[in-house]
């Protein structure tokens, strides 16, 4: 049999946190109702309360004292189109082929936030400081066994095995299912170091949960002796891997903020690494009892990689009120090396559950953002963003697709005398991945991966 590929742990950390379609290395939603409007071409800008994700010097923009409640919903979209081929088992050859044309199940996602910036300093050491609780990064698909694998499960039992022979599908088609959510609890100070310089530092502790169901087959080949006649047989096996772990990790966020004039400032972020050791259980189920394990204690680290940006907003460029923002972000893929599961009992060796290296690259993305402020009450903006993908068609998987996206978003801002809402939509366009089948055969065909992100703050100022 050729399994069907689940590379599981490696390609997860694409999952995995932070800020506008792929800040510190990963595919979420940006942090901040503006941000995502900008298409997260935010670090020179900073002037809100996402700062504290963004690029923390900018708190020093924010006077009196702020409070946000942010919620963004996140949808994923997802399909594929390929070939499934089971080769049969040793000393066989009659192939068994079917077409795949499936569509993930879209879900929603809320993620809440909730930001406080009080109006006072901690004397001469710093001059503005803040507490944020938000979520880090959230990002899932789900593909039903039945949608993905319908058509091998009709066309198997149709196959001969022998001229004496036939094929048994012996249970229901597995399912694929991720789903990693982050959570952060960021404490933030600022200073100005001196006139139209200032300094921000952001501590994160980061809570992380990540549930996965996965799935694939083992082709059965035996002899029965037991009626009239010998006959081979060829059953079909599903099966199914289903865990979940949680952890802590820490990092931080320095960054700077250089106003060379009123209306051109610069801003520079870094992301410190973060692992985050997480612990949980993980069972494996199937029709062949050999293809099973019970559910068992399992270890792995968690692997987030260095983030650096580099940021420019100019306002009143062209017309008063217009502001520009550019920035381009570096994420250090090239670090991670791969997951590898500390359990008891041996897993199948059909999950690929093997910590192997993914190869990723170290990417750079770029995006813009225009923000136009109408009048004292209405703000509208528009930002587009081009983000690659750290991996390569050799290494993609189905189960967490890792798919080059262009992001294009737009939003709004209402205020009033106390206090004002933020409202955005992002739609993150998958590019159209093409795998072939003697590159990657098990995930091979055309792969398209979009997420839509709609975001909503309120703050009130005093």
């Amino acid at each position: 049999m050729r399994p069907l590929s689940v590379v599981v742990v490696s390609t997860v950390l694409v999952l995995a946190a932070s800020g506008s379609v792929s800040a510190n290395g990963f595919l979420v939603p940006s942090v901040g109702a503006k941000a995502s409007g900008l298409a997260g071409a935010f670090i020179g800008l900073a002037d809100d309360y996402s700062a504290a994700f963004w690029n923390p010097a900018g708190i020093m923009q924010i006077k009196g004292t702020d409070v946000t409640l942010l919620a963004q919903d996140a949808v994923s979209l997802g399909s594929r189109e390929g070939v499934i081929a089971f080769d049969g088992a040793a000393g066989y050859s009659i192939p068994v082929r079917a077409e795949v044309a499936a569509t993930a199940d879209a879900g929603h996602r809320v993620l809440p936030g909730i930001f406080l910036y009080p109006k006072f300093s901690l004397g001469a050491l710093f001059d503005k400081v803040g507490l944020a609780a938000y979520t880090f990064a959230d990002y899932g698909t789900r593909w039903a066994g039945d949608a993905v694998y319908d058509d091998i499960v009709a066309v198997y039992p149709t196959q001969p095995s022998s001229p004496l022979g036939y094929r048994r599908v012996m249970g229901e088609a597995p399912n694929t299912e991720s789903r990693l959510t982050s959570y952060a609890i960021s404490p933030l100070v600022a200073k100005e170091i001196v006139p139209g310089l200032s300094f921000g530092l952001a501590g994160h502790a980061v809570y992380t949960s990540l549930e996965t169901k996965l799935g694939t087959w083992y082709e059965e080949r035996w002899v029965d002796t037991s009626g009239p006649q010998t006959v081979n047989r060829g059953d079909l096996h599903p099966i199914q891997m289903e865990d979940s772990a949680t952890g802590w990790g820490y990092c931080a966020t320095a960054g700077i903020m250089f106003k060379a004039t009123d209306a051109l400032s610069f801003g520079a972020v870094v992301r410190t690494p973060m692992t985050v050791a997480m612990a949980g259980e993980i069972e494996v189920s199937s029709t062949h009892p050999d293809h099973a394990t019970p559910k068992q204690d399992q270890e792995y680290d968690l692997v987030f990689p260095m983030w650096a940006g580099l940021g420019i907003a100019y306002r009143d460029v062209l017309v008063d009120g217009l502001t520009l923002t550019v920035d381009g972000a570096w994420t250090q893929w090239s670090k991670y090396k791969g997951i590898a599961r500390v359990v008891d009992a041996e897993l199948p060796s059909e999950l690929h559950l093997d910590g192997a290296d993914p190869e990723w690259k170290d990417t750079i993305e770029v995006g813009a953002g225009l923000d136009y402020r109408l009048s004292r009450a209405l703000s509208m903006r528009a930002g587009y963003r081009n983000v690659p993908s750290p991996g390569d068609a050799e290494h993609y998987t189905a189960a967490f697709p890792q798919i080059a996206k262009n992001a294009v978003a737009a939003g709004m801002t209402y205020r009033s005398s106390a206090w004002h809402a933020d409202l955005s939509l992002e739609y993150q366009i998958g590019e159209k991945l093409i795998v072939p089948a003697n590159v990657n055969y098990d995930n091979n065909g055309e792969h398209v991966g979009d997420l839509v992100v709609t975001s909503l703050s309120l703050t009130y100022a005093f």
